[in-house]
């Protein structure tokens, strides 16, 4: 399920790591990680035993059903380079790409426990997700059974659609995790 891609770290790819890692780059607090609606208690009854832990958003292309929409919206100035950078990702592994539903730079802190966040579907219908690991601070990425423990620059995806595996990650022990989050179709 879980597809490791070659990273060929583009000059976007550099240039764009280089600004969200710096200290201007701008980030957003959200105090949860997950919408816990009505809905998703039903999907989700243990969500309970996981943390919905805050973090950090940069938000580059809002997802469609932010705002009850069918199309996505440009939310950020880099959205251009980062779009590109992703593009030449997917040609180099041989990717076909229809569209993006949604970009974000995430930035989880530390914490000593290593809680593991409750897993989700990121949208209500099927899709695709990718991270890209800017960071090499851990923080497993776990889809159903399946584990990714990250290094710096990794790149994974995984197909996701309601009734299937839901992935969550474990915070960092130590050091930020950051990551790019994109869904696509």
């Amino acid at each position: 399920m879980i597809t490791q891609l070659k990273n060929p770290k583009t000059k976007e790819y550099l240039d764009i790591k280089e600004l969200v890692l710096g200290k201007s780059f701008p980030w957003f607090y959200c105090d949860s990680s997950v919408d816990v609606s009505e809905d998703f208690k039903d999907i989700t009854p243990n969500w309970k035993q996981f943390t919905n832990a805050p973090f950090y958003s940069h938000n580059v292309l809002d997802r469609p059903e932010m705002y009850g929409r069918n199309y996505s919206a440009v939310n950020s100035n880099e959205a251009e380079t980062v779009i590109k950078m992703l593009n030449q990702l997917f040609d180099y592994n041989g990717i076909e790409l229809w569209h993006w539903l949604r970009i974000n730079f995430n930035c989880v802190h530390p914490h000593p426990k290593r809680r593991q966040t409750i897993p989700h579907h990121d949208h209500n219908r099927p899709h695709n997700n990718l991270l890209i690991y800017l960071t090499g601070a851990g923080g497993e990425t776990i889809v159903g059974q399946e584990v990714h423990d990250p290094e710096e620059d990794d790149v994974i995806i995984w197909p996701d659609e309601p009734g299937g595996d839901m992935h969550c990650h474990c915070e960092p022990e130590t050091e930020r995790r950051i990551v790019l989050v994109a869904t696509y179709v």
